[in-house]
């Protein structure tokens, strides 16, 4: 298919959702490491690790949460309340037009996920 993906012609994108591993967020955000300094984040366990960028991890992470409009931060069950208050507030900082949902084991509520497209979304008006 050469526009796109083939689902594009059966269902349109309304809502980009960015899915934060909250345990890890922290170290990672603070991290000076360029992405082929950790290929295990790239690649599924048993693949060949086989990274081909400089950029650097915290630029990954920011750039996903930029771009979406809403950001779950999850497995707030294994996070203490001031860690994920600290990601609401990273997270909310860097992209201030998201709406930032707390969930644990990917669970949010559906509507968030499924319902109408906010208004302001850049993704449904891209």
């Amino acid at each position: 298919h050469d526009e796109g993906h083939i689902a594009l012609d059966q269902a349109e994108l309304q809502t980009m959702i960015t899915v934060v591993d909250s345990p890890s967020f922290l170290e990672l955000y603070q991290s000076r490491e360029d992405i082929n300094e950790r290929p295990e984040l790239c690649n599924d366990e048993g693949e060949e690790a086989k990274v081909d960028s400089d950029r650097k991890i915290v630029d990954l992470l920011v750039e996903q949460v930029e771009c979406a409009d809403c950001v779950v931060l999850n497995k707030k069950d294994t996070c203490l309340p001031e860690t994920m208050e600290t990601l609401a507030e990273i997270t909310g900082t860097i992209n201030p037009k998201a709406q930032v949902v707390m969930g644990a084991w990917g669970k949010v509520p559906l509507e968030i996920v499924l319902g109408p497209p906010k208004s302001g979304s850049w993704v449904c008006n891209a």
